[in-house]
């Protein structure tokens, strides 16, 4: 599955992921706290990038002030990645949790704010 490509796009019937970006954008913010991770080597294809569109999500929740966290490294479409930093990935979530807390409001770190969105770096193409 390639969530936030046109992948599963049919015209007029249903929308594909890639529309994910831009709703985050424009509907009211949800009250969430997201861990995405991806590869620089996931699919390229005619349903669209893998990559590209994992970026332009995390954009679009920077943006919207959305606590998340972006782990992008160098893998495919595996779940090597994934398996290796699911530790991290649940720590990370989970953080501040409270069992007597019956809610609570996710923001972004401080930190986090401070930081520019996401640029690409075209780093895997032969110069001729």
């Amino acid at each position: 599955m390639t969530p936030f490509t046109s992948g599963q796009w049919q015209p007029g019937v249903r929308d594909g992921g890639n529309i994910y970006p831009f709703r985050i954008r424009k509907e009211p913010k949800k009250n969430l706290r997201i861990w995405l991770q991806d590869g620089a080597d996931d699919i390229e294809n005619a349903g669209g990038s893998v990559p590209l569109q994992n970026i332009a999500v995390a954009n679009s929740l920077k943006l919207m002030d959305y606590d998340f966290h972006l782990s992008f490294g160098v893998g495919g479409h595996s779940p090597m990645q994934g398996s290796s930093e699911l530790p991290e990935s649940m720590a990370w979530l989970w953080r501040g949790y409270d069992a007597a807390r019956t809610q609570d409001t996710y923001a972004p770190d401080e930190h986090e704010k401070a930081l520019p969105v996401f640029r690409v770096h075209i780093f895997n193409r032969e110069s001729r």
